[in-house]
């Protein structure tokens, strides 16, 4: 009982730390989707929502480099300029976003999940393991 009850567990908290952090940050964007007002110019609600969705896109990016079996440490300086760009749209989103100031607590679960990101994602895509 006790090594089967490990082993889900041991199933759950790795599908956690495969999932979570790009699943995370794409509710982020989506719950900036939604406190926009109605009739905000898509370009702004793209600049003030992104944030999320690209540390997803970086994590699924760095996913897919890894599983194609593509990883090379000549990718690290490159990933960690990418992750600059999450940073600058939540940022922008901070001085743009023109909804209820209360959603930007949600950027500290951006910070998570960036920080997720750059962790596993560096490692992932440069092939360079702890």
């Amino acid at each position: 009982m006790a090594t089967h009850l490990t082993r889900i567990l041991g199933t759950l908290i790795g599908w956690a730390m495969l999932l979570l952090a790009p699943g995370l940050a794409v509710i982020v964007s989506a719950a900036y989707v939604k406190a926009s007002p109605q009739g905000t110019a898509p370009l702004k609600l793209i600049l003030t929502s992104a944030h999320g969705a690209v540390i997803a896109a970086l994590y699924c990016g760095a996913a897919i480099v890894g599983l194609t079996h593509h990883s090379s440490a000549k990718f690290g300086s490159t990933f960690d300029w990418l992750l600059c760009v999450p940073v600058i749209l939540a940022v922008t989103s901070l001085i743009l976003f023109e909804g209820r100031k209360s959603v930007h607590v949600l950027q500290v679960v951006n910070l998570a999940c960036l920080g997720w990101t750059a962790f596993v994602g560096r490692m992932t895509i440069t092939g360079q393991w702890m």
